[in-house]
């Protein structure tokens, strides 16, 4: 890799631009890299210029750059326009990747449906598996926010997660702020609040203080979100994308506090700001809960409309939400509306947290309160009971939800479940050396993240969490999460060893498989020794008896065990059972080892004397 490219991807901008200034002859691509690390270092006219140097001399990957910055400046249609000059199939693999996260971007802004999107970022992160972790992150940020949107906050995480771990510093603010949008949604708000303190960059505040209204607004701190969304809008007059999002949270906390003067002027506001077709149509929305014709807005759109865009873009949040507008507003057909919105609920990985919409849509939260406790349409106004888990790993290796088998994609996933049960805190390297030591380091760094997007998606309320302070995993969930393999240690010891032909995860074979494996026998033996012990010494035999038949089961020749059995069936059923039981086991020890222990021999014969 040559200097200005990894002084771009290593993220040392300023070196990068100091090297290039000692180049004598610089080449299309120096001027490209040039371009990233002035853009960075937020000088945006420099970086174009660069970018289009670039362009100019023959760098074709250039052209993505050049839709990057044209896209933070809300000119989508010529960032669309930018890409198309280029076709990915003509362009190295970290480039096509970084092509189709920019093209994903564009559709996004340009109101593209959800199949279209998430297709363009999941080729980007296809392409990028095997590139730097720059790049890796900066698809995996896309991938993260594009799931959000759509309301798979589970998958989302899992992607953020992993920029979080592999993007260099100077993303590291932005991934906060995905991270946290992501958060808010599934009942983590504190969490996202933590996050949000890694955000102190000027330019980023507007979208913090955004969020941090979220937050608190999820939180029922009503009073301090007016406060921060007034604070907002004196900083946000350059930002057009922001002043739009605070002035319709504005505008529909006037409604419910009886400001209907303010809340309208924050409508037509709104109106005149908005540019992609998702802000139109959420103006358009709460144009209609203040009476507001369409043709006074300059024509944004319809109620139909507006509809339209989110049921045409698959954002089922978007739709969501837009659904419990039109109930608030609509008084006639508010069960209809609320009918859909729990059906566009229904649909997603999980329902969002809505107490934040209960407050500035009171008709709807009260309709909802008097249904039925059973009603299908209630699933909107208590968050559904946590799902019940358990890991399935003595025999056959399987996840179950609430009764329901989950297939993985992913061979090992269940495996890498019980390891963080067993291993609450562990590195990537741990992971790489003790689960996956088969695989080169990049190969299991990339397969152990695959696995935690897999079970994100298919596993409500669990996710492999990374906590960056510490560079550490760990394994988070909501509701009950049952193991088999605590549940045999804490069971009755014989319950647990007549289960002990189950073997803990057969089929794998790592390192710590194995060792968990012999180590969980050796445990289970020792625990039905300790009970067979004292119960034979308590003249217990009734209970000593089934402790050493199903102790033998592990330790088929174990001299003094065989004794015990023996012995305690002699208690139990009287000498002659016991000593067909002593022959039996002789021919055991005859069979596997040519000869029979002297102890055992001796009990035998007394046995037939007395018989």
């Amino acid at each position: 890799m040559d200097a200005m490219r990894a002084a771009a991807e290593g993220g040392e901008f300023q070196a990068g631009i100091t090297a290039f200034a000692a180049l004598s002859c610089p080449s299309a691509t120096d001027h490209r890299w040039l371009g990233v690390c002035l853009h960075y270092e937020g000088r945006l006219h420099d970086a174009e210029v660069r970018y289009r140097q670039a362009q100019h001399l023959g760098d074709h990957a250039a052209c993505l750059y050049v839709a990057a910055l044209l896209l933070g400046r809300g000119e989508n249609a010529a960032a669309l326009a930018s890409l198309e000059t280029v076709s990915p199939v003509d362009l190295a693999d970290d480039d096509a990747a970084l092509w189709y996260r920019e093209r994903a971007r564009a559709g996004w802004m340009l109101g593209e449906p959800r199949a279209a999107l998430l297709g363009y970022a999941a080729r980007g992160w296809e392409l990028a598996a095997t590139g730097p972790p720059v790049v890796q992150a900066s698809v995996a940020i896309l991938m993260g926010s594009l799931l959000s949107h759509f309301g798979e906050y589970g998958q989302a995480l899992a992607f953020l997660d992993f920029a979080a771990e592999h993007g260099h510093a100077r993303r590291q603010e932005y991934v906060a702020l995905c991270r946290a949008e992501a958060l808010i949604p599934v009942r983590r708000s504190p969490d996202a609040l933590d996050v949000l303190t890694l955000v102190v960059s000027p330019p980023l505040h507007a979208l913090k203080q955004l969020l941090l209204v979220r937050a608190h607004a999820a939180m029922g701190a009503w009073s301090r979100v007016r406060q921060e969304l007034e604070a907002l809008l004196c900083q946000v007059q350059a930002q057009p994308e922001e002043e739009v999002r605070a002035r319709l949270w504005l505008a529909a906390l006037c409604r419910v506090e009886n400001r209907h003067t303010e809340g309208r002027r924050h409508v037509v506001r709104a109106a005149a700001l908005a540019k992609t077709p998702v802000r139109r149509a959420e103006v358009a929305l709460l144009a209609s809960l203040y009476g507001v014709p369409p043709g006074q807005l300059g024509a944004v759109m319809t109620l139909e409309e507006a509809v339209e865009t989110f049921v045409q873009a698959d954002a089922a949040p978007g739709l969501l939400t837009a659904h419990l507008v039109l109930a608030e507003g609509d008084a006639a057909g508010r069960a209809a509306h609320v009918t859909r919105a729990a059906q566009v609920a229904a649909t997603m990985g999980a329902v969002p947290d809505l107490s934040a919409d209960w407050h500035v849509n009171p008709a709807v939260a009260a309709y909802l309160e008097g249904l039925p406790p059973d009603a299908f349409e209630r699933l909107l106004w208590r968050a559904p009971a946590p799902p019940t888990l358990h890991l399935q790993t003595l025999g056959d290796a399987a996840m179950w939800v609430d009764g329901r088998r989950v297939t993985f994609r992913y061979a090992r996933a269940v495996e890498l479940l019980a390891y963080l049960q067993r291993h609450p805190e562990v590195t990537l390297g741990q992971v790489q050396r003790e689960v996956l030591p088969d695989l080169p380091a990049a190969r299991a760094k990339n397969y152990f993240h695959q696995v935690r997007v897999d079970i994100a998606a298919r596993v409500p309320g669990l996710s492999i969490a990374f906590d960056p302070a510490r560079q550490t995993y760990r394994l988070l969930h909501q509701g009950s999460f049952t193991w088999d393999v605590r549940e045999r240690e804490t069971a009755d010891v014989l319950d647990a060893l007549r289960s002990a032909a189950a073997p803990f995860l057969p089929d794998a074979t790592s390192p710590w498989a194995e060792a968990e494996r012999d180590a969980h026998t050796r445990a289970l033996i020792e625990r039905g020794w300790t009970a067979l012990e004292m119960a034979s010494q308590s003249g217990l035999y009734s209970r000593a008896l089934p402790l050493a038949e199903a102790l033998v089961v592990l330790e088929p020749l174990d001299a003094a065990l065989h004794v015990l059995l023996v012995q305690a069936t002699a208690q139990v059923h009287g000498p002659g059972v016991a000593w067909r039981r002593a022959r039996a086991s002789a021919e055991t020890f005859r069979r596997e080892v040519g000869d029979v222990p002297d102890a055992l021999t001796r009990l035998q014969n007394t046995l037939e004397e007395v018989t």
